[in-house]
Order: C-alpha cells, then sequence, then structure tokens
C-alpha cells in the first residue's frame, strides 16, 4: 500500500505538465480501493496489481 500511495503520489504531482495524467492514475486509484481501505488496512499490506492496471501503468 506505502509504494502504490507514493506512486500515486509522484503521479499527482506531474498533473500540471502530463496531459490526461489523471487518466493515467484512475486504474491504479480503481485497484488500490478495491483491496484497501484506510479504515481498516494497514500501509504495510500487500496489493495486487491485476494485468489490466499494470497494462495502464506502462
Amino acid at each position: 500500500v506505502k509504494l502504490v500511495m507514493k506512486l500515486l503520489g509522484m503521479m499527482s504531482s506531474c498533473i500540471a505538465i502530463v496531459p490526461n495524467a489523471r487518466l493515467h492514475m484512475r486504474p491504479l486509484q480503481q485497484c488500490l480501493a478495491t483491496q484497501w481501505t484506510q479504515a481498516q488496512g494497514q500501509l504495510q499490506d500487500l496489493v495486487l496489481i491485476d494485468r489490466q492496471t499494470h497494462t495502464s501503468l506502462q
């Protein structure tokens, strides 16, 4: 979880200079949201990145 959030933070810092940056973030945000909640999880929890999300990050 911690690494995914770090990556999302880096991606969000590029919103002003990367066209459609928010669209590139959505699959990763959705993947995280389906597997982890702040109320029930911990930052050390593992998040499995599905094939579709992995492809969208390339």
